[in-house]
């Protein structure tokens, strides 16, 4: 997983709030995740890990405590801010976003590849996952 920071500095790297209004998910996903992790054929935190491997001994980068189910079409930065909501709320994470870490497909998934991938690899990677943090988000949008 990646911590809520790291999330928070992607959108910063890649044009900041401005760049990501009205793009939905999967927009960010193909405009700027593929592009990103494509050479190598990573994921987004895989990439990090190579890139930035200070990330790892920081725990900017660790397991994840928390699975965030959400809907590719629902906009971007709606649901990091709905994610910022909650952890505000239920875990003091105003000012520490270094503190929550999250399992958020986008970026722990490799895009590059997912869309070849067997069900029955999602199905067991989902099921892992939850079983192993134990606390599922689901972001729900009208």
């Amino acid at each position: 997983g990646l911590s809520l920071r790291l999330i928070h500095d992607f959108i910063e790297e890649n044009g900041g709030e401005k760049a990501f209004l009205g793009k939905k998910t999967f927009e960010v996903i193909v405009e700027i995740v593929i592009p990103l992790t494509t050479d190598r054929c990573l994921s987004y935190v895989e990439y990090l890990i190579e890139k930035k491997p200070f990330l790892l001994r920081e725990g900017h980068i660790r397991q994840a405590n928390y699975f965030i189910s959400h809907a590719w079409m629902y906009n971007f930065l709606d649901v990091i801010d709905a994610l910022d909501e909650y952890f505000q709320e239920n875990c003091g994470a105003d000012d520490n976003k270094d503190a929550v870490v999250i399992w958020f497909d986008i970026f722990t998934n490799n895009q590059n590849i997912a869309t070849n991938l067997p069900f029955e690899w999602w199905k067991n990677t989902f099921f892992e996952a939850i079983k192993a943090f134990g606390n599922i988000i689901m972001v729900l949008m009208p």
